[in-house]
């Protein structure tokens, strides 16, 4: 945590597939990722963080693309993880979301 009382982002970029640059990578399609974050969680994904997770859970958003799922995670009280294989796509996710450790 730092003074403020917030973790701060630990972004540690790793190659996890060979192919660059791939189709989660172009900047128009994290643009387009990145802009779904409002859009928060859908109905079914809500009904599943409902069923099976209790508030202060630690949850690993695997796949994190532009944030969606762990900004609205965050907000809900959640410790979130988020990884993604598109270092762009962590990197939007990190410029948007200070407080999740997140992995590329």
């Amino acid at each position: 945590m730092d003074g403020a009382g917030t973790e701060s982002v630990r972004v540690r970029p790793q190659v996890m597939t060979p192919q660059a640059p791939t189709f989660y990578d172009q900047p128009e399609t994290v643009e387009q990722y990145a802009s779904l974050r409002a859009e928060g969680l859908f109905e079914r994904e809500e009904r599943a963080v409902d069923r099976f997770f209790a508030a202060d859970d630690r949850v690993l958003d695997l796949g994190c693309g532009g944030g969606r799922t762990t900004a609205a995670l965050l907000d809900r009280g959640f410790d979130v993880v988020a990884a993604d294989v598109s270092e762009p796509m962590v990197r939007a996710t990190a410029g948007a979301i200070e407080s999740a450790p997140l992995v590329a």
